[in-house]
């Protein structure tokens, strides 16, 4: 009689390891999960609707998610829809490709529709000089101002003396004369050449902005070295009395 409660256990020790095999056996296998993939580099991004103004037609906002992959279709779409659109699309092809941006600009029968500058601030962050030969080729004089007042700055801080060898070559006009101005405003550029710099000062060829220049270089290399600055002076030709005057007692103040 002793065996049978014994025999029970044993039988129940069976069914519930039994039991348990059969649950741990229908349980889902656990997943691996891949690796996150990451986005493919350089791949366009649509745009925001923050990009389009409020009154840019609904059917141009899904000009991007149709051709998405291919800027250049995008813009042959947007042309239909005027020239606000391609504006805009401009805008955001130049982000996504200044080259073939400016390659298309080119194409364009009607440029002073559509602003050059967002293709002119990506080419500058590429090369200053050849944005420069860009602007003098393909921007209509109704933008280049501006165009130039964006790229001088920039070609200033990158490579002082290539602006400086390639403005030589250049006639006088709006174009030399903002270039000549960003070098004048520059303290390295100054205190690197105070003399050279004021020499492009003295080329401007309106008055008061050559005069300012000139006020610009001289203050700026005062701080460094009184005696150069004096030479500047001496040298320079300022019709504006004021200003003459302003620059002495300047030179004063600084000679000790």
């Amino acid at each position: 009689m002793r065996s049978r409660p014994i025999l029970l256990v044993l039988v129940y020790c069976i069914a519930l390891a039994f039991g348990i095999g059969v649950g741990l056996a229908s349980r889902p296998k656990p997943q691996v999960t891949p690796p996150h993939s990451e986005e493919v580099p350089n791949e366009p991004k649509p745009p925001s609707r923050g990009t389009f103004t409020s009154d840019l037609p609904e059917p141009v906002e899904r000009l991007w998610d149709r051709t998405r992959r291919d800027p250049a279709v995008t813009m042959a779409r947007a042309e239909a829809h005027g020239p606000e659109a391609m504006d805009q699309f401009v805008r955001f092809w130049a982000r996504v490709d200044p080259l073939g941006a400016a390659q298309f600009y080119e194409e364009l029968d009607e440029k002073g529709q559509v602003a050059a500058l967002p293709i002119v601030q990506e080419l500058a962050k590429w090369d200053p000089m050849k944005t420069a030969e860009w602007i003098d080729t393909s921007v209509p004089d109704s933008q280049a101002i501006e165009a130039w007042n964006y790229v001088a700055p920039i070609w200033v801080q990158r490579d002082v003396f290539q602006l400086s060898e390639w403005l030589q070559g250049r006639e006088p006009g709006a174009a030399r004369d903002i270039l000549a101005r960003a070098l004048c405003e520059d303290e390295n550029a100054i205190l690197r050449a105070p003399e050279a710099t004021a020499k492009w000062a003295s080329t401007i060829t309106e008055t008061k902005s050559r005069e300012q220049s000139i006020r610009s270089v001289i203050e700026k290399t005062a701080r460094q070295d009184y005696e150069r600055a004096a030479a500047l002076l001496s040298s320079a030709e300022i019709s504006d009395r004021h200003l003459k005057q302003h620059l002495e007692d300047y030179l004063v103040r600084h000679r000790y």
